[in-house]
């Protein structure tokens, strides 16, 4: 009878949590003040003469406010305090984004073609 009792509560709990960490992946990441996310893809560096490519690669997301920064592996440089807006509803974007440099972020997906000084990011991920 214990053992019964024990996996219900054990199954309620596993639920519950499974619950909470999905409602918190699919809320809008422009609504919130703080944000933690890690999304995993294609990630290619270049500066200078030095090139890392990887075809599996992931990025730690840490936003604060507006400002966000992207963490990556493999030696790559932080690319940090990056101000990044909503605009109608979509994805977040960075303030002075054009075609050919931008950051392009929403609960999903990733995306980013952007040089800053000789550093040059080009990202295409998904949210894990």
């Amino acid at each position: 009878m214990k053992d019964k009792i024990g996996r219900i509560f054990l199954g309620m709990g596993i639920g519950l949590l499974l619950l909470l960490c999905t409602g918190t992946m699919k809320r809008d990441i422009a609504k919130t003040d703080f944000f933690v996310g890690k999304y995993c893809g294609v990630v290619l560096f270049e500066q200078d003469d030095v090139t890392i490519q990887c075809h599996k690669s992931c990025i730690r997301v840490v936003k604060i406010g507006n400002k966000v920064s992207f963490y990556f592996r493999h030696n790559i440089p932080t690319l940090a305090e990056i101000e990044l807006v909503q605009e109608d509803g979509g994805p977040m974007i960075n303030r002075d984004a054009i075609e050919t440099n931008f950051i392009r972020l929403n609960h999903a997906k990733l995306e980013v073609l952007f040089t800053i000084g000789a550093k040059s990011y080009t990202v295409y991920a998904r949210s894990e």
